[in-house]
């Protein structure tokens, strides 16, 4: 679920804070918590930021297959130990570089938050009240991961691929007033796409930014119920870029 961090542009609120716990390793090779870098067999080209960037596992899928978050904000699933590989290597919380190294990290972390706190209190600023007293929807930038899944067969062997790029499969996107596209939220996108992949018709009733919003597939367009705005949609893949 979400949690406050920040200013939206109209309140300011904080449920979790920053931490520098180092996780300690009880009888595991690695766990949820560990922190990481590149390992000898990373091949992911920069999905990590960069060389000497440190990420944290947050999930282990299998034993020797870990998901981490990167301080870009990027998120996928690495080897380590998956067929004598390792994409990834644990960082030892108590050396001094590595220390160093995440105070850098937080610092850049915390200035792009910041940035993009007023970016958004900005967007939500200028929006505009319709006629009827409802508040015109509001941006919300697309943030475009990385996914890296083992799937497939290959000589009769499991082939561990990372694709490099989010996704897209069955993305919907709507299109602001300011000309921006921007993603669905998850509970509207899986209603679209129910209703798109299993032909139940042309039409479904979505609830975007608390007030719903008619989207016809047929004609790729939503209207809000409210204000009667008409707005574009789109099912978004690479050459919307």
């Amino acid at each position: 679920m979400p949690y406050r961090y920040g200013n939206n542009g109209m309140i300011t609120a904080y449920d979790i804070e920053p931490c520098n716990e180092p996780r300690i390793l009880e009888d595991q090779p690695i766990a949820v918590g560990c922190l990481v870098r590149r390992g000898p067999d990373w091949k992911w080209g920069d999905q990590d930021g960069g060389e000497g960037n440190i990420g944290a596992v947050y999930r282990l899928k299998t034993p020797s297959e870990v998901y981490v978050r990167w301080p870009n904000g990027k998120k996928s699933n690495y080897r380590f130990g998956y067929r004598n590989c390792y994409d990834v290597e644990i960082c030892d919380p108590f050396d001094p570089d590595i220390d160093e190294m995440l105070k850098k990290q937080i610092q850049c972390s915390q200035t792009r938050h910041t940035k993009e706190i007023n970016t958004e209190r900005q967007n939500i600023t200028s929006a505009s009240l319709c006629s009827t007293g409802a508040l015109t929807l509001t941006i919300t930038k697309r943030k475009q991961g990385t996914d890296v899944s083992s799937h497939g067969r290959s000589g009769g062997g499991c082939v561990f691929k990372n694709t490099s790029s989010k996704s897209i499969e069955n993305v919907w996107q709507w299109r602001s007033p300011s000309n921006t596209w921007n993603d669905f939220p998850k509970d509207a996108n899986d209603s679209i796409v129910d209703v798109f992949t299993k032909g139940k018709g042309t039409s479904v009733i979505v609830n975007l930014q608390g007030q719903l919003c008619r989207v016809n597939l047929k004609n790729n367009s939503m209207v809000n119920t409210i204000t009667k705005e008409t707005f574009d949609i789109r099912l978004w893949n690479e050459d919307n870029i």
